[in-house]
């Protein structure tokens, strides 16, 4: 973490990280830094970073829960009052999980957490469909996924094949090309007046 002083008052500022991950909070007025690969190392302790976008003023969030190690190279994502954060490098698999949730819901602390509540529904979230629907949506897409590989297969096939004529009409052109003239095969062109 680097600080600096401005007018006597202290800022925190992220250290220099590439292949972190951001994501909008929930308020829509921040951001939320998380992980990357820096020398040295991120620590736990700040590999997570909030930017109010209203003042450009950097904080690092009170947190709770068990604080899983920086990683490069994941991805974030909201669902629901939750950053998700997926795969990546830099930690070890036996001390933490592949996916990690953040309760992002309480501006004032997040909370690193193993449980997952999806959001309820409401009026803007689409409703459930009703078994015929998604069986009927079901059995199109399965058709269009049948009609898509078969497409696929028969087209890689005949490029393959097609692929393999040309490079052996290639190849005997090359040969023909740099073969050497044996006497008595010449043509011989003869024009009669």
């Amino acid at each position: 973490m680097i600080q600096s002083t401005i007018h006597g008052r202290e800022r925190i500022v992220p250290a220099a990280r590439a292949v972190f991950s951001t994501v909008l909070g929930l308020d829509g007025q921040s951001v939320i830094v998380f992980g990357g690969d820096s020398e040295p190392p991120l620590s736990r302790e700040f590999a997570l970073y909030v930017l109010d976008i209203n003042k450009f003023r950097w904080r690092i969030p009170g947190i709770s829960g068990k604080i899983p190690a920086s990683r490069s190279f994941h991805r974030t994502l909201v669902v629901g009052n939750y950053m998700v954060v997926t795969f990546g490098l830099g930690y070890v698999r036996e001390d933490d999980n592949d996916i990690l949730l953040l309760d992002i819901s309480n501006n004032d602390e997040f909370a690193w957490t193993t449980s997952f509540v999806p959001p309820p529904l409401t009026s803007q979230s689409p409703t459930p469909q009703s078994p015929t629907q998604s069986s009927s949506q079901s059995n199109i897409n399965t058709i269009g996924i049948a009609i898509g590989i078969s497409i696929g297969v028969i087209g890689g096939i005949a490029l393959t094949v097609g692929g393999f004529f040309l490079y052996k009409q290639y190849k005997n052109r090359k040969e023909r090309s740099t073969a050497i003239p044996t006497p008595g095969n010449e043509r011989i062109n003869i024009k009669y007046s």
